[in-house]
């Protein structure tokens, strides 16, 4: 299993141990497991990601697109601007 560490506001941190006293979870390192899995659940990233999502993404990328869509953050992909003196 995976270990995290992580800083929480005071407020949740509170809200964390309330629970616990209150006997919701049997102790802070179960409640933070499932409060987690319960909020990735509900807002995580969904499994709908479909074959025509993935097509979309391959149509939107060019031909000389590396494939991550982002270029290099340079502003000089593609040749734009490369030692022809030209200013963009």
């Amino acid at each position: 299993m995976g270990r995290v560490e992580l800083t929480l506001a005071a407020d949740v941190d509170v809200q964390i141990d309330r629970l616990v006293d209150d006997d919701q979870f049997v102790d802070r390192r179960e409640a933070v497991e499932e409060l987690l899995e319960m909020g990735i659940k509900e807002y995580g990233p969904s499994n709908d990601t479909t074959r025509n999502d993935l097509d979309f993404a391959e149509e939107m990328m060019g031909p000389g697109d590396s494939g991550s869509g982002m270029g290099s953050g340079t502003g000089m992909d593609e040749g734009y601007g490369q030692d022809d003196g030209s200013r963009l």
